[in-house]
């Protein structure tokens, strides 16, 4: 109620909330105000990803400090999240198939 009844340049969430950040956002969005959330809850990171264009999720706010100095040892943290990451996703791609198979 109280973001509707004023005007916003821009909204900043940070710590830990939940899926009524769409809300907020979306409030500040009609008005034309700009977006910027550091999401940490699951439920949150969900509902604020596909509408939120300057989003961080979890682990990014710890490489931040990677962005502002790179050195061999960040881009060896960058380099090995991004193989987990895709070997998440291949394996969580390989179960479905195989749920979807019968198998599991």
């Amino acid at each position: 109620a109280t973001l509707n009844a004023e005007t916003v340049g821009s909204l900043s969430l940070f710590g830990n909330y939940g899926p009524e950040a769409a809300l907020w956002t979306a409030s500040a969005a009609s008005k034309g105000g700009q977006v910027f959330a550091s999401a940490g809850s699951i439920s949150s990171q969900a509902v604020l990803f596909p509408t939120v264009r300057d989003l961080l999720i979890g682990e990014e706010m710890y490489l931040m400090p990677g962005v502002v100095e790179p050195t061999a040892d960040h881009r060896a943290a960058w380099l090995t999240e991004d193989i987990l990451r895709l070997a998440l996703m291949g394996f969580l791609l390989a179960a479905v198939v195989l749920r979807m198979a019968g198998v599991l």
